[in-house]
């Protein structure tokens, strides 16, 4: 069955000579934004961004905690603006559906009894049919899987029931998910306060703990699917330092894995705040941070559709070439030059997005962005296409589709690149080849995207 192409392209006169990584005056021209911390965001398929944190307000207007923000970076006073909540908000997760999920350290949601989670229907208002009774203590992270959720944080009990800092529910009503079953969990003496997701649907977890289900793994460890340890994926010492505390993960398309935080080395090794991992656990010394590093805390990794990683926190120096509080590294770990800072930010990012057109989105304590006032929030500008065409193919068929794991493709063009994207636009699978698994993914909707010099094309694929 031929698909519909999706052409996700734009030109803009003035974008085609903004320089990469300059400011974006464009957007939020008053240059309030918010008035404290933006812990997290999200951006809704139709671009509007959702943020949360420890604000009570965004250019001036009140907002407790949770706002949208239009694309131009105004507030949006369309979405509900009520009682919010009482205390911060950590994280924000989209379900496919358009609702939305905040967690964090609160006990009300709009005016409504919820112990550190609950829901909220796309326009805001509180979602009643999430019968979740929360956490008995903060939840920092959050993850999508499928149609479940991991929770992450330093919580001992989720839905009453007892799951040290890390469990999982179903995204259908917010009841526990009973196939997932975390043990013991961490050893008790910190938190889990960051997730990433394999292709594989195994599990990274980074933060404070010293073991998980009794076994050693200081700051960093990969469970199964199941919930379980996977012994498999040997971090040996993990994280060592003074203070050893991984803030951050990320993976990249070729299985590695960034972590980032407060620490000096990994399994003996030094590579302050950052290292890469292989996808056994060992230490990628390949990695251009292997030896040295940054001089302070990692807070935020994100990496790029191109493969490039984005990185903030409280450093001003990386491998000895400062950088204030941002920067960007090529694949290999080198600072990526053609990335225009300036000086950078006066305090560290929390939360990284990537819209549609590739404009870099970041929110954290900042206040200011290469000199110029930002209130927490800014977005960045990457390049363009000035002249070029996107050519749509019309013989580009992709089959079967609805598939139950394999797809082929069949094009005239030899596209020398093939991406599949999530329903939250995460990349999962990148690949050259004309025939592509996803038996091992969870079923739902995904983005096919294949390109080759200019020619760029997405298809929407639906796995059964």
């Amino acid at each position: 069955m031929k698909t519909q192409l999706l052409l996700f392209f734009s030109i803009c006169f003035f974008n085609a000579f903004a320089q990469d990584g300059t400011l974006d005056t464009s957007f939020n021209n008053s240059n309030l934004g918010a008035n404290d911390f933006i812990r997290d965001m999200a951006i809704q398929p139709d671009g509007k961004i959702i943020i949360v944190g420890d604000f009570t307000s965004y250019n001036g207007f009140t907002a407790n905690r949770i706002a949208r923000i239009l694309p131009n970076g105004d507030l949006d006073i369309e979405f509900a603006i009520g009682p919010e909540t009482d205390l911060i908000i950590n994280t924000v997760a989209l379900q496919p559906d358009g609702k939305i999920v905040v967690a964090g350290d609160f006990t009300t949601l709009m005016g409504v009894s919820k112990n550190r989670i609950g829901r909220l229907n796309p326009d805001g208002t509180i979602d009643a049919s999430f019968v979740s009774t929360g956490a008995n203590q903060q939840i920092l992270e959050t993850e999508l899987q499928g149609d479940k959720m991991l929770l992450a944080g330093n919580f001992i009990t989720f839905n009453g029931i007892a799951s040290n800092c890390i469990d999982r529910m179903n995204i259908l009503d917010g009841s526990t998910d009973f196939s997932f079953n975390p043990g013991s969990g961490t050893d008790g003496v910190g938190n889990i306060s960051t997730i990433s997701v394999q292709s594989d649907n195994k599990i990274i977890i980074g933060g404070t703990f010293n073991s998980y289900q009794g076994n050693p793994c200081n700051g960093i460890a990969r469970i199964n699917n199941d919930g379980s340890f996977d012994t498999t994926f040997n971090v040996g010492i993990g994280v060592t330092g003074f203070n050893d505390y991984v803030y951050a993960t990320a993976i990249q398309t070729d299985g590695k894995i960034l972590i980032g935080g407060t620490f000096e080395g990994y399994n003996g090794t030094n590579s302050s705040s950052i290292a890469r991992l292989n996808t056994d656990g060992s230490l990628d010394t390949t990695f251009a941070a292997t030896g040295s590093g940054f001089n302070n805390t990692v807070t935020a990794i994100k990496i790029q559709p191109d493969g490039k990683i984005l990185v903030s926190g409280w450093f001003t120096a990386y491998n000895g070439v400062p950088v204030n509080r941002l920067v960007r590294l090529n694949s290999d770990g080198t600072i990526d030059s053609t990335f225009t800072v300036g000086t950078g930010l006066d305090n560290f990012a929390r939360s990284f997005a990537i819209q549609n057109d590739n404009k870099i989105l970041i929110g954290g304590v900042f206040t200011e962005y290469n000199g110029t006032s930002v209130g927490r929030l800014a977005r960045l500008n990457t390049p363009t296409l000035a002249n070029n065409e996107v050519e749509v193919v019309e013989t580009t068929v992709v089959f079967p589709n609805p598939s139950n794991g394999i797809f082929n493709i069949s094009s005239e063009v030899a596209f020398t690149t093939i991406r599949v994207y999530n329903s939250l636009g995460q990349n999962i699978f990148e690949t050259n080849h004309s025939q592509i698994d996803l038996s091992q993914h969870p079923h739902g909707m995904y983005l096919l995207e294949l390109s080759s010099d200019s020619k760029k094309s997405t298809h929407k694929i639906i796995l059964n």
